[in-house]
Formats: structure tokens, sequence, C-alpha cells
């Protein structure tokens, strides 16, 4: 969960820089043309997308959502799915402060609306464990 949220705010960081560097001059209709239209940006997006001891997580940025994925390596067994998700529900009134104030900053920075951040759970296996969505607060 700390790695998440040190990554998410290392997107935060890179994308105010890269809105530092190009300016908000020409508006662009979604984060993901923005994005895709800054290739230093892209890059680094990118390399955000790493596997740790226990998981791999990705970045997305599609149309207005940053998509964070985190797919565990190995499957967790039925019997725990349920504590998982319980954690995660709980964990989600924190997520929540962070995540909406992160897609507010991009839509403050970029003059892009309607921005949000998702949070997805997959389990080894590849099936859904869990999912957040927030938006700008």
């Amino acid at each position: 969960m700390k790695k998440m949220l040190k990554r998410t705010l290392s997107l935060l960081m890179v994308l105010a820089v890269a809105f530092t560097l190009t300016g908000c001059g020409g508006k662009k209709k979604t984060l993901e043309t923005f994005v895709n239209d800054n290739a230093t940006l892209k890059t680094q997006i990118e390399a955000m997308s790493q596997s740790d001891e226990n998981g791999k997580m990705v970045v997305d940025i599609k149309d207005n959502n940053v998509i964070y994925t985190y797919t565990f390596h190995e499957t967790v067994a039925k019997e725990e799915i349920d504590q998982l998700k319980t954690y995660f529900d709980q964990a989600s009134n924190t997520f929540s402060a962070t995540f909406g104030a992160i897609a507010k900053q991009l839509e403050d920075e970029t003059k892009i609306k309607g921005i949000t951040v998702e949070v997805i759970y997959l389990n080894g296996d590849s099936t859904e464990l869990w999912k957040g969505s927030y938006t700008a607060k």
C-alpha cells in the first residue's frame, strides 16, 4: 500500500513538472492526449510500472482516467478474499482523500475537468479483487 502511495505521489510530481515545462497554453481534450503529446512525460509514467516481491503495478492513462492496476503474483485463496476486500473497503476512506486530491490537482493543472483516479487490485489469476474510483475533491 505504501509503495503504491509513493508511486502515486511520484506520478503527481512528474505531471506537475511536465505541466510547468509545457505550460497550459494549448487546451487538450483528455488527459490521455495531454500525456501522449509529451514523450518525456509518457516515458516517465511508463517507468512507474514496476514489480515487487508481491506483485506488479501498472499505471495507465485512458481518456481522463489515471488507472493504477496492481496484480498479485500469486492467487489469493478463496477463503482470504473476503478479508482482503474488507481491508480494501476500510482503506478506501484513506484512499479517497489522497486520490481525490490528486484528481483535483490534475484538473487544476491541466484545465481538464472530469479526471478520475482508479485503483484496481487483481488476483494472481487476473480476477478483480477490488476496485475504487476517485474524483476531484
